[in-house]
């Protein structure tokens, strides 16, 4: 059986991966969701440089994430 290809927006790994984002608990929900189901997550490099922008810059609830936690993310993502 083929699996079902998922697009994963930035927003849903940028509430996932700060703790006081919006959003955070139900897009925890999502992806674990997600790896539950039979599907396959996709994400492009488009998504993968969004949320670096947006982890890098301060937020109105955080963001603003050190250089080297941004390259080990870069990398868990690709």
């Amino acid at each position: 059986m083929t699996k079902k290809a998922v697009f994963v927006d930035t927003n849903i790994l940028v509430a996932a991966t700060d703790e006081n984002a919006p959003f955070h608990a139900e897009a925890i929900q999502c992806l674990d969701a997600l790896r539950g189901a039979e599907v396959q997550a996709w994400i492009s490099r488009q998504v993968v440089r969004e949320f670096l922008a947006t982890l890098s810059r301060p937020q109105d609830w955080g963001g603003n994430f050190d250089g080297s936690l941004l390259h080990s993310y870069a990398q868990q993502l690709l």
